[in-house]
């Protein structure tokens, strides 16, 4: 009797142990439009979202966040108030200054192995402005090794224009050369940012054939969207994204995070995030 409950007792430790292994190869990847610092958002400018916003991230306390509109002070109150976290990314103008679409790190999780920021232009290894784009834009990425068990993959975050039909084509067309320059054994690739481009587009369905949207394959007909404009807490304007190369990941959770705490907007975005495991 004795022998058989021990028996028992081994089989579900090893059970639990198992299962307490799966999910510790999971992480957490957020992407996140906050918005930048503007006196003319009123009610809603910087200053009075930055700790709700700060208390939220940590909150979640994702091992990945990518964030766009960032200036660099925005940059710099982000990595002051997120202890265990290594910022990448610069601003997309002159002397750096300027938006940046930074990545923040997780370095308790992930050590960075590679990282740097090109610019959304016919010549991005320097800071310049690209076809029709009303502004300057760049993507900045990190190759990453997880410290749980070796694994590596990279991570890049952008931010399309806002105004430029072909700028948006020939931002992504660049990035895909940018990731199969980089990296040529084909690690496992995570794609985000704010695309200004809604899932219908021609440009995103061609994406379709080598890449998985984390949020639609989880959740197959939403009409939630991602772009609130400080006016609905219901959008149905989606173009913030974490897209993840073909067959290299499982997903376990993706969702809008639409919190509001005490009525106070946090971003005219939702941010998105996925729980994701690179298969083995």
């Amino acid at each position: 009797m004795w022998k058989k409950r021990n028996f028992f007792i081994g089989i579900l430790g090893i059970f639990m142990l198992a299962k307490g292994w799966a999910q510790s190869e999971r992480f957490s990847v957020m992407t996140y439009n906050i918005r930048l610092d503007i006196a003319s958002d009123g009610v809603n400018r910087w200053d009075n979202r930055k700790t709700p916003l700060l208390h939220q991230i940590n909150t979640i306390h994702p091992d990945v966040l990518g964030v766009q509109e960032a200036l660099p002070h925005q940059m710099t109150e982000l990595h002051k108030g997120m202890p265990g976290y290594q910022k990448v990314g610069v601003g997309r103008e002159e002397n750096y200054t300027g938006e940046a679409s930074g990545l923040f790190i997780k370095t308790s999780r992930f050590i960075i192995k590679d990282s740097g920021t090109f610019w959304l232009s016919r010549t991005p290894e320097k800071i310049s402005r690209g076809w029709d784009a009303a502004c300057n834009r760049v993507c900045s990425f990190v190759r990453l090794e997880d410290r749980r068990n070796g694994k590596q993959c990279w991570v890049f975050n952008t931010h399309w224009d806002h105004v430029g039909e072909q700028a948006r084509t020939e931002s992504l067309a660049l990035i895909l050369t940018q990731i199969a320059v980089r990296n040529p054994t084909n690690e496992p690739v995570i794609l985000m940012g704010d695309f200004n481009t809604t899932p219908e587009h021609p440009r995103l369905k061609l994406l379709e054939n080598d890449w998985v949207n984390t949020f639609a394959a989880l959740n197959p007909g939403s009409t939630l969207g991602t772009f609130n404009g400080f006016r609905t807490d219901t959008p149905n304007n989606y173009i913030d994204y974490i897209w993840i190369s073909h067959q290299d990941f499982i997903i376990h959770s993706s969702e809008i995070r639409t919190e509001k705490p005490n009525h106070q907007w946090l971003s005219d975005h939702y941010p998105v995030l996925s729980v994701v495991e690179i298969k083995p």
